[in-house]
């Protein structure tokens, strides 16, 4: 269950669009104002032109459309989801970089870099926790 909250965060992180704090409320958002809300964040991260933003959109509207079919799955095939997500991070990661120029691509990479930390630091905690009791 673990890995799962962690692979749901790594997923909002990817896309520097949705911060740890807003994850319960991002999981109401539909599709569309989930991939607006990570194209004005890595607009904002960015300075994409219109044409980035454009086709970033397309790519995470795509992404929480399949974030959305996975979430059926979350609690029954926890095994089956976590491949899946992990899948979609990595898929969602390289679709973003086609988009992208050589700089904003190794903008882009710092900005996974950083997920990648924060999630490995949320895991941490979340095992400290449970073996203190809590």
């Amino acid at each position: 269950m673990k890995t799962i909250l962690s692979l749901s965060l790594i997923f909002f992180f990817a896309l520097g669009a949705i911060a740890q704090s807003s994850l319960a409320s991002a999981e109401s958002l539909t599709p569309e104002q989930q991939a607006e809300k990570m194209t004005n964040q890595l607009s904002q991260s960015l300075e994409l032109d219109d044409n980035m933003k454009s086709k970033v959109y397309q790519v995470a509207l795509s992404s929480a459309r399949n974030l959305q079919e996975l979430e059926s799955i979350k609690v029954s095939h926890a095994a089956t989801y976590k491949s899946k997500m992990a899948n979609l991070v990595k898929d969602t990661d390289a679709r973003i970089l086609q988009v992208l120029d050589p700089d904003r691509a190794v903008l882009y990479r710092e900005l996974v870099r950083q997920r990648e930390a924060d999630a490995a630091h949320e895991e941490a905690v979340q095992q400290r926790l449970q073996s203190n009791g809590n």
